[in-house]
């Protein structure tokens, strides 16, 4: 096409119009209207900051003034002797109606170091007139709250009395060479009134609120409040209209805890003064802007506009028809000519691929949904692209009412797509995932999702396979349950052979080691028996057994044991049947040798069994045991550590000094070295009261299944 008798092709065009839009936005948004409006934002924002902080320094001085003028009475020969003999000539020489006003303080009081009140004067500067000293001040007096204990203790700050907030300073009563000992505290207030207010208002120049925390606030004040909480030391600011802007900090009482909510509304003149300036030069460019528009866009109207609705008509054609046969033809061997037909060309391809995907896609569902698993894909929103026909008869929908459906929003328990947390997880590692799930019938599920890439190796969609193995769980537990069963049946023979065994020798040293045995293979026996009746295959519930193994010793040394006590300190843990087993027998041993040799007299004995699970202290000698454990190549992201602390303490005899418990000769502490080391932990003998043993040791589960363990 010729333009203004020069030929020029589409690309030029466009060029040449970008150019112009350029030019005309750069020179519109030179001062950008949002930008310079941050810009006096800010300066809006650091100005208020400023009186803010300027009314903070008012309040600050209104109190180290009362601080000041306090030490002159506090440290003085005469005060110290008036808390001493409470003479009235003091009171009247000194404290008068005229003292009040021109200290600008509404309350005097002397408590004596008993806690009693000496003297309490209140004034009401406004009237002039006496009033009682306020029944809640009296009582902090009374609980020693705002009570000096020492030559350099100081109390001052804010209290909330029921009639206004007061400021209050304590300063000891000493000598007038500051030197004690401290014979009580005197005690200025000053009421936070209206009075005090206005003076702060004049001082600030500008409108002053005070809310206090002990009353009903407005809703937007507790929300301040909260702020306040975690940040006492912020300054909130908040626009309240398009003219005034609120500060808001706290104050907070002599306790420390939060007393006053101070509020200072500001004039928003340089906000308005700057947005009214960039306002009007917003609406100089935005005319310039609609001259530039009407312009372009009669330009590109003439030039290819209209020919590029043609072709947009074309394809909006094809589109509501799904015709692809149609064809588009142009005039003009320009760039819209030639992508005219390169569409073209791209029907024809489209058309093609169609008939292959159409292909393609039958024999996809036809092998999907002659498969009895629920399949599923999904993109990386989690949205339904494709179920089989098992899917859908699962989630008792069409294919139509499922496609663009998220997995989040399936609310039926028994569909195992309602487990989505794992697919969170592959679409962020990106690695195939497999896992079990138990729905809310009790329907067990191998589940396992594969993510699907694009040829540039990103995500584009998971493919989630749920195949019910109910049955097949249910084999494996009964058989897991039978082969519980009999180990226990054979170690209580075992256990039986050996009692009756040991009746056949005399010696006590044989017939001792043929009962400890006994013991130990008892220990090992009630775990099959646990695992056997509660129906939990993998893991034990360790408080049940050791009370059943503590109950079973008990009654094998009953003869031993009539004066001796067990307490037993045991959380609700599951543990391995491994571990179980190795703490099992360690414990047995424990208790075989306090009855044995901790209780000569047995009387009065005591033994104390503890397992909770306890952060480890990285500051002890364990830390390098620790170390060694989280340092396992073996454990990964998904993993994290559990320690138990175990303690076994009597108050016995204790163990004999020359036992080296670490190289012992004696095959009851050997055993329990080797089975700490066998769960990799730590032992610790105490010797201080009778005995004690603090076994650490730390076990590796799926953070999935951390809550087992706590």
């Amino acid at each position: 096409m010729w333009l203004w008798g020069i030929f020029i092709e589409i690309t030029n065009k466009v060029f040449i119009i970008t150019i112009f839009i350029f030019f005309a936005l750069t020179a519109a948004f030179t001062f950008s209207y949002n930008a310079q409006l941050s810009n006096f934002l800010e300066l809006e924002h650091t100005d208020t900051l400023e009186h803010m902080e300027r009314v903070q320094e008012n309040i600050k001085t209104e109190q180290e003034y009362l601080d000041n003028i306090i030490q002159d009475w506090a440290s003085w020969n005469d005060s110290y002797i008036f808390i001493k003999d409470g003479n009235q000539q003091f009171i009247d020489s000194n404290i008068q109606n005229g003292t009040f006003t021109g200290l600008k303080i509404n309350m005097i009081v002397y408590v004596n170091k008993t806690g009693s009140v000496v003297y309490a004067k209140a004034l009401d500067l406004y009237t002039g007139k006496e009033e009682p000293v306020p029944v809640d001040f009296l009582k902090l007096i009374e609980n020693g709250t705002v009570l000096t204990k020492s030559e350099n203790d100081r109390i001052s700050g804010i209290v909330l009395l029921d009639k206004n907030p007061m400021f209050i300073s304590c300063h000891p009563i000493l000598t007038t060479k500051n030197e004690g000992p401290v014979r009580g505290t005197v005690i200025f207030g000053r009421y936070f009134d209206s009075s005090l207010t206005n003076s702060l208002k004049v001082a600030a120049k500008y409108p002053l609120l005070i809310h206090r925390v002990n009353k009903d606030m407005p809703s937007e004040l507790k929300m301040k409040l909260k702020i306040f909480y975690d940040d006492p030391d912020a300054i909130i600011l908040e626009r309240v209209d398009e003219k005034i802007i609120s500060g808001y900090f706290e104050l907070r009482d002599i306790t420390g805890q939060p007393a006053l909510i101070m509020r200072a509304d500001f004039p928003r003149d340089l906000y308005f003064n700057g947005k009214t300036i960039l306002t009007q030069t917003y609406l100089f460019l935005l005319l310039i802007g609609l001259v530039t528009g009407f312009g372009i866009k009669f330009l590109l109207d003439k030039i290819f506009v209209s020919r590029l609705v043609e072709i947009d008509n074309f394809v909006t054609r094809v589109r509501s028809e799904k015709n692809l046969s149609r064809r588009l033809f142009l005039k003009d061997n320009d760039e819209l000519y030639r992508l005219s037909r390169e569409i073209n060309g791209m029907l024809n391809d489209i058309y093609l691929a169609e008939q292959e995907l159409k292909s393609q896609e039958q024999e996809k569902k036809v092998l999907l949904d002659s498969m009895n698993e629920i399949v599923v894909f999904v993109n990386p929103e989690l949205n339904i692209l494709w179920a089989n026909k098992t899917t859908l008869e699962c989630m008792k929908k069409t294919l139509r009412d499922v496609v663009g459906v998220n997995i989040k929003s399936i609310q039926d328990s028994n569909c195992p797509l309602s487990e989505y947390t794992k697919l969170e997880q592959l679409l962020t590692s990106g690695n195939k995932k497999s896992w079990e799930l138990t729905t809310k019938n009790e329907t067990v599920w191998f589940i396992q999702a594969i993510p699907v890439l694009s040829e540039e190796g990103k995500i584009i969609g998971v493919l989630e396979t749920c195949r019910d193995i109910t049955e097949k769980v249910k084999a494996d537990q009964m058989r897991k349950k039978e082969i519980n069963h009999r180990i226990k049946n054979n170690l209580q023979i075992v256990s039986s052979l050996l009692d009756l065994q040991a009746e056949k020798f005399s010696d006590k040293k044989v017939v001792e080691a043929f009962k400890e045995s006994e013991s130990r293979i008892l220990s090992m026996s009630l775990i099959h028996q646990e695992l056997y009746e509660s129906g939990k295959l993998d893991t034990i519930d360790f408080s049940s057994y050791l009370c059943k193994l503590v109950a079973d010793l008990l009654k094998s040394y009953n003869s031993k044991v009539c004066e001796i006590k067990v307490n037993l300190d045991v959380s609700n843990i599951f543990l391995e049947v491994d571990t179980a087993v190795s703490l099992g027998i360690i414990i047995n041993e424990m208790f075989t040798n306090s009855i044995k040799y901790a209780f000569p007299a047995r009387t009065n004995g005591e033994i104390y069994i503890s397992l909770v699970n306890e952060a480890f202290n990285k500051e002890s000698r364990e830390n390098e045991f620790l170390s060694n454990l989280t340092s396992n190549t073996s454990l990964k992201n998904s993993q994290e550590n559990v320690t138990y602390k175990l303690i076994y303490a009597d108050n016995g005899i204790g163990i004999p000094e020359n036992i080296d418990f670490e190289n012992p000769d004696t095959l009851g502490l050997q055993l329990i070295n080797a089975l700490v080391d066998q769960i990799e932990g730590h032992i610790e003998l105490k010797k201080n009261y009778g005995t004690e043993f603090n076994i650490w040791f730390t076990i590796v589960v799926s953070r999935n299944f951390t809550n087992l363990y706590s």
